[in-house]
């Protein structure tokens, strides 16, 4: 009978660790090379998803602005080539990325989102087997000139700060997931 068929929305989310790389209070140099921040271990068994954007806020701890990372590259994602299968390394590319680097900002807080422009780039690996082991993707970090010594900082991907698409752009449920790391310079 009717009364015995219930329909309901089924969610899957894709399997995802979001892991902290850096120590406690770890320091950064003025125009720094990438500092990897943090890795996405991520499949879905799937072809297809892709990541689609990271938003990213930064709390000032104390002297931090805008201006101490670099305009053009303060925060990138960078995929892992395997040639280190989990760990960044020079090798491994830099996505690029459809948004220019801006901010918005509210009280000791910004945030900016890295918008990825290229689908096959940033696609979710199926497996996390072999070279696909591990973090398959970093968002990373770079310093601009002018940071100034004892500035501090705390870098957070907020729960709802990862986006993912299919192949037609629509967004996907992911874990639900954060985390934070705290940097001075």
């Amino acid at each position: 009978p009717a009364s015995d068929v219930r329909t309901d929305t089924v969610t899957v989310e894709m399997p995802l660790i979001l892991t902290g790389l850096l120590a406690a209070d770890t320091e950064v140099s003025v125009s720094s090379n990438y500092l990897p921040v943090f890795g996405l271990n991520v499949r879905d068994n799937t072809p297809g998803p892709f990541i689609k954007k990271i938003t990213i806020t930064v709390e000032d701890l104390g002297g931090f602005t805008p201006a101490d990372l670099d305009a053009d590259s303060g925060f990138v994602i960078a995929r892992d080539n395997g040639r280190e299968t989990g760990v960044y390394d020079s090798g491994d590319s830099i996505l690029a990325d459809v948004s220019p680097f801006s901010w918005d900002g509210f009280g000791n807080f910004y945030r900016t989102t890295v918008t990825i422009s290229a689908q096959a780039d940033s696609g979710i690996p199926d497996t996390n087997a072999g070279d696909l082991n591990g973090n398959d993707f970093f968002v990373l970090l770079k310093t601009s000139s002018t940071i100034s010594t004892n500035d501090q900082f705390r870098v957070k991907i907020d729960v709802n700060g990862l986006v993912f698409a299919d192949t037609a752009g629509a967004d996907l449920p992911s874990a639900k997931t954060g985390m934070s790391a705290k940097i001075k310079s």
